[in-house]
């Protein structure tokens, strides 16, 4: 487990030993439209990809004291950090501690290499 203590005071607990499952999920929450043969892609892939995996590994947060669940311990839906209106300081915050993780579980991430020591 690792915890992140963001710029607004508050805190947030999560889990940093990835599944299969994260990856699958982070992958499968991308969907792109298509309009009579023309793809659309949209801006925001990066972070529907992070918030798939936050609502996933997300084990505890100050947030709860405000009303707002847990996201792995509840429906989890990427859209809370939006429904929340968690302020882009904190989400900036959160989200630079995790790009380890999101890297991970991107398509063709390769595992990191053993230490030569």
């Amino acid at each position: 487990m690792a915890r992140i203590d963001l710029p607004s005071g508050a805190w947030v607990e999560y889990r940093d030993t990835l599944t299969a499952g994260d990856m699958f999920a982070v992958q499968e929450s991308i969907v792109f439209d298509s309009d009579g043969g023309k793809i659309t892609y949209h801006g925001g892939l990066q972070n529907q990809m992070r918030n798939a995996l936050l609502t996933r590994i997300i084990t505890a947060w100050s947030f709860e004291d405000k009303g707002i669940p847990i996201p792995s311990r509840h429906v989890a839906r990427a859209s809370v950090f939006t429904d929340m209106d968690m302020s882009i300081d904190d989400y900036n915050t959160l989200a630079a501690a995790v790009e380890p993780l999101v890297t991970k579980v991107r398509w063709q991430a390769p595992n990191p290499q053993p230490s030569q020591t």
